[in-house]
């Protein structure tokens, strides 16, 4: 019997004993019969694999692979892409934090990050706008996120940032973001992003007792009266901009996660609001990081109330906020499924967008790198301000599959891998061993999700309803 790792189809099964055959070649999912389920998996006996394979690639499915060479179909247009297209770009205004959270990227716990006085100049902010300017003329809207340490601490350089937009690229359509702690998110300071329109993701994490242990202050003060105060004054003074703030909420391995969930629908502030429920990252982490059966369990069944109301047996109030994104996630899967087809000789795992593209990160001195997630070695810096973009190591990254080619080659989970480079990072180096560790989970979570896709399509979920709403 063939295993997960080197087939390129799988079969499973979901309630009322359907059987389903998803197939990577040609990006279908079909329903067959539980005896030539069996048969695929191996359980009948060689000759009845043999047997059932053929008779299903005179249909056009089963069909050997055609993928002969992991390559980025970006890699031969990506002088246009970083000349023409950069729409998002994070600017690194501060490594200092008024908090000291013990998890932080920050903390001491990862690579290459830990807390210092740097903060963003104002000539840099600048020129990193003209930049990010000069490289997206052919984007119709682009976005900027602030981010630290804590962002709010240089509240006047961002200020003077937008204002900088303002007078010089008057008619370019920006929309600007920032993930707070909310400690320093004064009625001025609220004022202004409310009239701004600003993305405002705000880091809580959840009961007094939590928060207070994991987002102290320096001196060891805990930080949930603060935050909450500040929070109901901006929710008073904008009720409407109020309703558009989401909140992250970090759950480390040792927190109960019913309970997080259950003070965000009791707070009489944040009832309703959008949670988004984040694991302590494991990326570029020092330590190991493994979650116990409790959250699991916990995650299991948010995400099959999210099911149930998404085909109508449970009300809304019934379902966390943060689980509707769950919804999207599958209607993504379902569009990857419908729109692609046939693989082609040449192409590359889902996964890696494009570094500088998609989300430009400028830190403080002006270096770029792919993203925020990523530490600020000097392996993962892909440019700077004043020497632009090197594409060379862009194109490196972007074809990150190259680095475990045999086995991405023979994966079933090929098309829907979400493995980037950051998951590939081993400390100081790009490691084969890291990216091949996490394969497991990657084939485990898509087959979840393939099974609750079909299950929603088995019931006649609106898969278009919920396109668009992910994370």
């Amino acid at each position: 019997m063939k295993r997960w790792f080197n087939m390129t189809y799988i079969v499973f099964q979901v309630p009322g004993k359907l059987n389903y055959l998803y197939d990577r070649e040609n990006g279908s999912l079909t329903k067959i019969e539980e005896t030539d389920a069996s048969a695929l998996k191996g359980l009948l006996g060689e000759e009845a694999q043999q047997e059932c394979i053929s008779r299903f690639q005179a249909q056009g499915l089963c069909l050997p692979t055609k993928l002969k060479e992991i390559e980025h179909p970006d890699v031969h247009i990506l002088s246009q892409l970083t000349a023409y297209r950069v729409s998002e770009m994070v600017l690194q205004v501060t490594q200092n934090c008024n908090l000291r959270c013990d998890y932080c990227v920050y903390s001491g716990s990862y690579y290459n990050r830990t807390h210092s006085a740097k903060r963003m100049s104002k000539e840099t902010a600048f020129k990193a706008v003209d930049f990010l300017m000069e490289h997206s003329t052919d984007c119709d809207s682009i976005h900027i996120g602030f981010y630290g340490g804590e962002p709010l601490l240089e509240i006047e350089l961002i200020k003077k940032v937008v204002e900088y937009i303002e007078n010089e690229y008057e008619g370019k359509h920006v929309s600007y973001g920032l993930t707070t702690n909310a400690t320093r998110l004064t009625e001025e300071t609220a004022d202004f992003m409310a009239n701004k329109g600003f993305n405002l993701l705000v880091s809580l994490d959840g009961p007094k007792e939590y928060q207070n242990t994991q987002r102290c202050y320096v001196d060891g003060k805990g930080s949930y009266d603060d935050v909450l105060e500040n929070l109901r004054s901006l929710k008073m003074r904008h009720p409407d901009y109020f309703d558009l703030m989401r909140i992250n909420t970090v759950v480390p391995p040792n927190r109960d996660l019913k309970r997080i969930l259950n003070f965000f629908a009791e707070n009489e502030t944040l009832a309703r609001t959008e949670c988004l429920v984040t694991p302590v990252t494991d990326v570029g982490n020092k330590n190991e990081i493994e979650y116990g059966e409790s959250f699991l369990q916990t995650m299991l069944i948010e995400r099959t109330k999210a099911l149930l109301y998404g085909l109508g047996y449970l009300e809304i109030d019934s379902v966390t906020p943060s689980f509707f994104t769950y919804l999207g996630e599958l209607a993504y899967i379902q569009k990857i499924i419908t729109t692609y087809g046939l693989l082609p000789e040449k192409s590359h795992p889902g996964g890696p967008c494009t570094p500088g593209v998609r989300r430009m990160f400028v830190n403080v001195e002006g270096k770029i790198f792919p993203c925020e997630r990523i530490g600020e070695s000097s392996q993962m810096e892909i440019g700077s301000l004043d020497d632009g973009f090197n594409e060379q190591r862009i194109c490196s990254m972007l074809n990150i599959g190259k680095l475990t080619e045999k086995n991405c080659k023979e994966c079933w989970a090929f098309s829907l891998c979400g493995q980037c480079i950051a998951l590939s990072i081993d400390g100081e180096t790009i490691s084969a061993l890291k990216r091949l560790s996490r394969c497991k989970e990657v084939q485990g979570n898509n087959f979840t999700k393939l099974r609750d896709l079909v299950f929603l399509k088995e019931n006649g979920f609106d898969f278009e309803r919920f396109e668009g709403v992910r994370r």
